[in-house]
């Protein structure tokens, strides 16, 4: 599966897509970031 990350900083808007298998790996790179919303795309 893979999933949309967004993040959301005032009118900023960043957004990526991985795999279940980055999923992980790249939120723990990115904590620092708030505002993270994660979809799960089918």
């Amino acid at each position: 599966m893979d999933y949309l990350l967004t993040w959301i900083n005032g009118e900023e808007v960043d957004y990526r897509f991985v795999s279940a298998e980055e999923l992980q790996r790249v939120l723990a790179a990115e904590e620092e970031k708030q505002n993270c919303i994660v979809v799960p795309l089918h």
